[in-house]
């Protein structure tokens, strides 16, 4: 009986290596693309190259590697998360400094252009809707938002 949906978040972001029992829990803004980058090296895997020189999040994501546990059956999904034999690991940076390197990331340094409908719209939309909307007004997504808006 499978204990898991694999397809669904954190699960279908878990990277995995059969091989050498490992299993890593990518955490954004915390050496995430390093490491993941790192894990793909690591791998051995046929397409390293290919997958390297693509945007990783979003090749694990959209292809079959192997590399992630969402490739797999939740049958075997299930199998891999209790084998005690996986070294399990995630890595965390201290909190402030994730904070602030989170929103320079995403609402300074790659803060998208008007118009821009692409990921890192998506992804900040939320943060920018929620922020105007505690303040009643209309999200100015061209304004964006401040660093004290995007603490709260």
């Amino acid at each position: 009986m499978s204990l898991v949906d694999n397809q669904n978040w954190p699960l279908n972001t878990i990277l995995v290596s059969q091989k050498y029992k490992v299993l890593y829990t990518p955490v954004a803004k915390n050496a995430n693309t390093t490491l993941k980058r790192l894990f793909v090296r690591l791998s051995g895997h046929p397409k390293t190259h290919e997958i390297l020189r693509s945007g990783i999040h979003t090749y694990l994501l959209e292809n079959r590697t192997g590399l992630v546990l969402a490739d797999y059956t939740p049958e075997v999904a299930t199998e891999i998360l209790q084998d005690s034999a996986y070294f399990r690991f995630i890595v965390l940076r201290e909190p402030l400094k994730r904070v602030v390197s989170g929103y320079l990331e995403k609402f300074v340094v790659n803060a998208p252009l008007p118009g821009d409908l692409g990921e890192p719209f998506i992804v900040i939309k939320r943060a920018i809707d929620w922020a105007y909307e505690r303040r009643g007004k209309t999200p100015d997504y061209a304004a964006s938002i401040s660093f004290n808006q995007f603490a709260e």
